[in-house]
């Protein structure tokens, strides 16, 4: 009945930790793991720990594809495992199992309910990607006309034909995939819920000893990396000729 999509690059144990207590929390859920190119040793540990076992699919991307397409690719294999929920959520430990099964739980009491967003709380985060946060939602804001509490949350539960019918709405290459589905869903006015959950900090190997984030090659601390404003200006013309 579940299939659970997890994106993920180089997360480390947090990884394993976390997809461990999921799959005690759900018990026979499809977890559906892609990797984004990660170093070779931490691919092979994924291997070695979750390889045979029947209930876990495993997709390595075979070049560093960025968090958009994996996420995307891992969305699409959800939903060819038939089942009629899907939860989304990424590799880095970010949210408590618990409430990520509350949140399960309240999609399916309520049967007219056709996506739950998990909008994040608690979010210790530097200005910038506050900045970033806030821009998104202004993004969403004048593209529908709905200011969404958490325009790019990791954490969505989705109904099987709903998730084909958003994904259907969204460029195949996308850059931004959930902030293309946090408008479409709005637009086409499903059934959604926004409930908050708290935002635990990023695990795995997001950052260096130094707490400067190595996803996006962050140099100065506090300050935003060459990479990510680079990321930040191909995803606003990616979101304008949509």
């Amino acid at each position: 009945m579940l299939t659970i999509c997890l994106p993920e690059y180089n997360e480390g144990e947090v990884l394993f930790e976390f997809v461990d207590k999921l799959n005690k929390e759900f018990g026979n859920a499809i977890m559906v793991i892609v990797d984004d190119h990660s170093p070779e040793q931490f691919q092979y540990d994924v291997k070695a720990k979750y390889g045979n076992l029947e209930n876990f699919i495993l997709i390595f991307n075979s070049q560093n594809l960025g968090h958009g397409q994996s996420t995307l690719i891992g969305l699409n294999k959800a939903i060819e495992t038939e089942n009629e929920i899907i939860i989304a959520v990424d590799g880095d430990g970010q949210f408590k199992t618990e409430e990520i099964k509350k949140l399960y739980q309240s999609l399916v009491a309520d049967d007219s309910i056709e996506v739950i967003e998990g909008t994040r709380t608690n979010r210790d985060e530097e200005w910038f990607r506050k900045v970033i946060s806030f821009s998104t939602r202004i993004m969403i804001y004048i593209k529908c006309g709905k200011f969404p509490k958490d325009a790019n949350t990791p954490l969505r539960i989705y109904r099987r034909e709903t998730l084909k019918s958003l994904l259907s709405e969204i460029p195949p290459d996308s850059l931004i995939p959930n902030l293309h589905i946090s408008s479409v869903t709005r637009i086409k006015k499903f059934n959604f819920k926004e409930v908050s959950v708290q935002s635990l900090p990023r695990g795995g190997g997001l950052k260096n000893e130094n707490m400067k984030s190595i996803t996006w090659n962050q140099k100065i601390k506090n300050l935003p990396s060459r990479r990510l404003l680079k990321f930040c200006v191909r995803a606003v013309v990616e979101w304008i000729k949509s």
